[in-house]
């Protein structure tokens, strides 16, 4: 078991890798293309689609990996629900984000950034678990990391080609990236895992657990990605701007740790209690020992920001090293957050990381127009200390019956 979840991991990081290095150059392009202003601006939206991404489907992704995980005769009938699902939801999505994106913009970019990130995102995202429940970690990791170097791509072209640099432009770019990945990633699952035919069934069992699959995940990106769309709104685009540039820079030190606490979903899923808790001791270590050595990384490597992104980013710089504090918090309640899932404790979960969200908002209110800035990192630090805390408890006591 332990060497075929090392290789998963191992396969895991290796195109998290790919990943990283595709949207790290991504971000220098754009930020030097957009300035402070522009990538706040273009940050806050992003974050803003990804959180309502979180409901597309109504949870049929993360059902699908928990139900072939366990059954994977199953693989057919979870494929085509999951399916309609996502697409019957995808109107509705857009229409929120647009009601709920800065009025200031115009309806063609906020338009674009909807079907990448509203539509097409999550979509890569269910063709994604599709191989992650049969663990072929390769293709799990890989379908994110083609949309990734096509968005650098898109990026590089806009960077060398369209002058004046037009915000509307890269928009449209962005979307068109969204629906060839989209594509790509359809097509990988109908070639390789070859989804039979079997007709529509969404149960009342079905609905009710992927609806807490769905409210789960909906929270989950709130927690992870709604910070920077309350620094844009409380901040505006300059704070915006710097402060995604330093937390984006942090996320590249924890990818490691994603690429672990993927590889060990489906066993958590699968896994009976006596090997639950040893498959806990071993990830504890692990995620413990990277956020040691990512945070070390992080200290050292934090000056680079100015060098790559611009002069308009050395106040990053500051910030990215105040956030080595984070990324043992942001390990740890992935992984507490995982396991309540595992454990069919989604109500529980969605509870955690709705006080986490509330607490998230009313620091957001207090300390951004207060510290600016370090008020940002403040409350990013501040909301993964409340819910770490709050998801341990939760598994504590569980296992305590």
């Amino acid at each position: 078991m332990r060497g075929r979840l090392a290789r998963n991991t191992l396969i895991g990081t290796t195109w998290q890798a790919a990943r990283v290095l595709c949207q790290a150059a991504w971000m220098v392009v754009i930020a030097r293309a957009l300035g402070p202003h522009g990538l706040g601006v273009l940050s806050g939206l992003l974050s803003l689609a990804t959180t309502l991404a979180g409901l597309s489907g109504l949870g049929g992704a993360m059902l699908l990996l928990q139900r072939v995980s366990r059954q994977p005769q199953s693989f057919s009938r979870y494929w085509r629900q999951s399916l309609v699902l996502s697409l019957s939801s995808s109107g509705l999505l857009v229409a929120a984000f647009l009601l709920l994106s800065p009025p200031q913009h115009s309806w063609i970019l906020v338009l674009a950034i909807a079907c990448s990130d509203v539509v097409c995102a999550p979509f890569i995202v269910l063709c994604s678990h599709a191989f992650q429940a049969q663990e072929k970690m390769g293709w799990y990791s890989a379908l994110p990391t083609i949309n990734a170097f096509l968005r650098l791509v898109a990026a590089l072209g806009f960077w060398f080609f369209v002058p004046g640099h037009d915000f509307s432009v890269y928009a449209m770019l962005h979307a068109l990236t969204g629906l060839l990945s989209a594509t790509i990633a359809f097509g990988v699952v109908l070639i390789l895992l070859k989804p039979g035919p079997s007709p529509f069934v969404w149960s009342m069992e079905d609905a009710r657990a992927g609806s807490a699959f769905s409210a789960q995940w909906f929270i989950g990106n709130a927690i992870t990605e709604l910070d920077k769309t309350l620094a844009l709104r409380m901040g505006g685009g300059d704070l915006a701007g710097t402060y995604a540039a330093a937390y984006r820079f942090a996320s590249v030190m924890a990818m490691p740790i994603i690429a672990f606490i993927s590889a060990i979903q489906p066993r958590l899923f699968r896994d009976s209690s006596g090997q639950r808790k040893r498959l806990l001791r071993h990830s504890l270590v692990a995620i413990l020992g990277w956020a040691f050595v990512g945070g070390i990384a992080l200290q050292l490597t934090a000056q680079l920001i100015p060098t790559l992104l611009g002069s308009q980013f050395s106040h990053s710089a500051e910030l990215a090293r105040w956030l080595a504090l984070w990324m043992p918090l942001y390990g740890l309640r992935l992984l507490g957050t995982s396991v309540l899932t595992s454990q069919g404790r989604q109500l529980l979960r969605i509870g955690v990381e709705c006080a986490g969200l509330g607490f998230m908002l009313l620091l957001a209110a207090w300390l951004i127009p207060l510290w600016g800035s370090i008020g940002a990192v403040t409350m990013a630090i501040g909301t993964e200390a409340s819910v770490c805390m709050l998801a341990w408890a939760a598994v504590a006591c569980y296992q305590r019956r």
